[in-house]
Formats: structure tokens, sequence, C-alpha cells
């Protein structure tokens, strides 16, 4: 008899353990449903608000801006940093059309979930935190207050231009990716330490290089290329996946002398159309403790220090 009522007792205790087994089984599969179900809208709502932002940055970039500052001449010495070019010839025909990059890394800081496009993530992949763009420290205020632009608008808003003219000239050609001038682009560097600030070294305390986060990126067409967009031998990707093709050994070397062609190379940019709001700007670095402190009586309170990006 008493093993009759052990036997019971067994088969009560693993009933019991198999409905509490799956009932905790249920639980999870649910919560998991949820959560991917929050994602999956959470990712939807980001793609409208990003659109929403391209739609507002596309209007705010058509609106005509005024700014007076002052007219100084800051020519950079003879040497040229890029070979002579050639214009781009493009097929005839449409132009061709290239889809802004996906969200696809989710990941979580302080507690948050952090989305990134392809090109965002690719490019950490390959160790780049930040983009760089160096200007004179006339045009930091106006860059602050409304973003970065491209050569072609900064030319009527009278921002000092520290860029060879020469080269600008070449800089009129096409890109093959949205058959647009390169000019009309806003230019920045993968390295800020190039030979273009290396030819302006003499120059370098009246220079501000400026820091730019990467989701700039998110907002609006990009080309990055493998050298000064200027050069004849420079090729043009967009592509997160032609990152691959851009010459990493000589970009993240400390000298591009020690490579074929590392002059041009060194110079590899990414071009943003057509242009980069001011929000997207982390800090504004000075080779000299006059210019910080004058940045600081405009009240640029990004300015920081770091004599130790420049040459000289």
């Amino acid at each position: 008899m008493g093993w009759l009522i052990l036997i019971v007792i067994l088969w009560f205790l693993s009933t019991v353990y198999e409905s509490v087994n799956n009932s905790t089984k249920e639980r999870i599969e649910q919560k998991k449903k949820e959560q991917e179900a929050q994602t999956r809208l959470e990712l939807e709502q980001l793609r409208k608000k990003l659109a929403s932002a391209s739609r507002e940055a596309s209007i705010e970039d058509n609106v005509p801006q005024k700014l007076t500052a002052p007219s100084i001449d800051l020519k950079p010495t003879k040497v040229s940093d890029v070979d002579t070019t050639e214009t781009i010839n493009i097929p005839s025909g449409k132009t061709p059309t290239v889809k802004k990059s996906e969200l696809v890394t989710v990941s979580v800081k302080d507690g948050k979930r952090v989305y990134e496009s392809a090109l965002v993530s690719t490019l950490r992949s390959y160790g780049v935190e930040c983009l760089w763009h160096m200007t004179h420290v006339d045009n930091v205020l106006s860059i602050t207050r409304k973003g970065l632009v491209s050569h072609e608008r900064a030319v009527p808003i009278k921002r000092v231009d520290i860029s060879d003219p020469d080269v600008q000239r070449l800089r009129g050609g096409m890109d093959p990716i949205f058959s647009r001038k390169i000019k009309a682009y806003s230019p920045t560097y993968i390295k800020i330490r190039n030979p273009m600030l290396y030819r302006l070294k003499n120059d370098s305390e009246s220079l501000c290089l400026i820091e730019i986060a990467l989701d700039a990126l998110d907002y609006h067409d990009v080309v990055f290329t493998d050298g000064n967009a200027a050069s004849r031998d420079t090729k043009f990707y967009s592509n997160p996946n032609d990152l691959k093709y851009l010459p990493w050994d000589v970009l993240n070397s400390e000298y591009w002398s020690d490579f074929i062609d590392g002059k041009r190379k060194r110079c590899a940019e990414i071009l943003v159309y057509p242009s980069i709001g001011a929000r997207h700007i982390t800090r504004i670095h000075c080779n000299s403790q006059d210019t910080l402190n004058s940045l600081y009586r405009m009240g640029v309170d990004k300015a920081v220090y770091s004599p130790r990006l420049f040459f000289g």
C-alpha cells in the first residue's frame, strides 16, 4: 500500500513540475515576442524620425543664409599636394540613384538602444570614430551656428577660404555616383594629420580642426574616396562594403611618405551633400591658447587646446 501512495505522490510532483516548466517556457516566449515587437516599433519610429529630420535638413539647407565675416586672404604656400586632374565622364542616360544606408546595427549604451547605419558601423569597424574638417578661426562662430557647408555655399556667405585656388578649380569636376560637382559637397577627412594640414603648418595658429560625429552621415547623400577628391587617380564610392578599397595602411600609419602615392591617399575624403548640421560638431581643436581664449570669448564652448593634432 505504501509503494502505491509513493507512486501517486511521484506522479503528482511530476505533473506539477511539468506544468510549472511549461508555464515558465510560455512566459519566456511571450516576453521574447514582446521585446521583438517593441524593437520593431522603435526601429519604425526611428526610421520615420530620420526621414523627417532629413526633410527638415533639406528645407533648412535651401534657406538663404546671411553672414558677415572679416575678409582675410590666407594664402597657402605654392606647393600643391595633389596631381593635376581631369573631369570624370558620366555615361549618358539616367543619373544613378543610391539608397541611403539602412539601419542595421542595434546596441545598448547607457541603458538605451543605439541604432547605426551600415556606413557608420562599417567605418567604426575600421577604427574610424569621427570625421574632420579644417578651417580658419574666423569661420568657427558661423560654423557652430549654421553648420558646415560646401565650398560653393561658403563663398556667398564670405567665409575665409584656406584652400588652394588651383585645387578648387579642379574640384569643379563631377562625382560618378550622383553626378554632382565635387565642390557642391561638404568635405571631411578621415585623417586630419594629412598633407593639407602639413602645408599650412606655418599658419596653424589661425587654423581650427572641426571634429564631427559619424551620425552626420545618416542624414544626407554620402560619397567617399580613396584619396584627394581633386586627383585624377582617385576613385569614388558610396556602398559601405566598398570601404575595403580605401588605403587603410596609409591612413593608419604615422607617415604617408613611406608609401607610393601616399600623399594623395592620406587625403581620403568623405563628402556629404549638401551640408553638415552644427549639432554634429563635437569639438573644435586649436593650436594656440590665444585662439582658444578668443573662441571662449565668442561663446564657442566646444573649443579645446590640442597642439598634438597639428604640425609645428
